[in-house]
Order: C-alpha cells, then structure tokens, then sequence
C-alpha cells in the first residue's frame, strides 16, 4: 500500500510538472531539473550495480555437482548469456541517466532561464511562487 501511494505521490508531481512547463512556470524548469538529477544519479547507481553482477557471478565457486566435462561449458555459456543480458541492461540504465544530464543541462541554459522569466514578466502567466 505505502509503495503504491509513493509512486501516486511521484505520477501527481509529473503531471503537475508537465502542465507547469506548457504553462511556462519558473517553479516547473526548477522541478526538471530536480526530476533530472534524480533519474540521473538513481540510473547511474543502478548501471553500476548491474554492472558488478557479472563481475560477482565471475568470481563466484561453480555448483558442487560432479557432471559429465560438458558440465564446465555450459556452465561458462550460462555465465556469459547473463554477463551480455545485464550489461544490455546497463546500457539501457545508462541511456536513461543520459536523458536525466540532457534535462538538466537543458533547464539551466541561459535561453531557457531567460524563456520562462519572459513568459513570466510577459503577464500570460502569474507565477504567485516567484514573487
């Protein structure tokens, strides 16, 4: 129950965040740089323990069982499937926390400061957080 609230918690403040940025609203360009550095720093974490699996499954003592001499082979076949399927999915961590640095880079250029602060001086947009 208390996970199913938190993601509701986080799906309200993305959609607020959204309407915010159509609306031009200074307190959404701060809130996507925040979701940004979010989803960047957990993506990253998470690239980098995905990418220690494999390290870990290397290192790791094979089964106890005494097998036939095919036993070792696939064993190392096995090994090798899982290594490449988690450093895919390292790729794909990495992919995302590079959306997370663009979000952020993008929102702290100056011509997007200065973007919002001109949809907000303009006066199509009251920002009662700004002031």
């Amino acid at each position: 129950m208390t996970t199913q609230l938190f993601q509701l918690a986080l799906a309200a403040w993305a959609i607020s965040t959204i309407v915010g940025l159509f609306r031009m609203r200074s307190w959404a360009r701060t809130s996507m740089m925040v979701i940004g550095g979010c989803l960047a720093g957990s993506c990253l974490f998470g690239a980098m323990r995905v990418v220690i699996v494999p390290l870990l499954l290397r290192t790791t003592p094979g089964p106890l069982v005494e097998g036939p001499l095919w036993f070792e082979h696939q064993l190392h076949t096995a090994f090798s499937i899982v290594a490449t399927m988690f450093l895919f999915i390292a790729a794909v961590f990495l992919f995302v926390a590079a959306i997370g640095v663009w979000w952020l880079v993008y929102f702290s250029l100056r011509r997007t400061r200065e973007a919002f602060a001109q949809a907000a001086s303009s006066g199509n947009v009251t920002d009662q957080a700004a002031a």
